[in-house]
């Protein structure tokens, strides 16, 4: 299945928004966020109002997620 490309399609897909207008860790990004919880109860960041995935716009994404070896 592609990714939802907007929040209705997301909504749709069994997407559940948790928490709206946080901010992004990252010092020199700072930008707003929404956190989603998946179909598959994993945490989603999306930039705030959209579905597009913060870590795709991040300033810093390599702060964070999960590190490969």
């Amino acid at each position: 299945m592609p990714f939802p490309q907007t929040v209705d399609e997301m909504k749709a897909h069994g997407y559940e928004l948790s928490s709206a207008g946080d901010t992004c860790r990252a010092l020199e990004c700072r930008a707003s966020i929404d956190w989603w919880r998946t179909p598959k109860q994993k945490w989603l960041p999306t930039n705030a109002g959209t579905a597009m995935p913060h870590w795709k716009t991040c300033k810093k994404p390599d702060q964070f997620g999960k590190k490969r070896q």
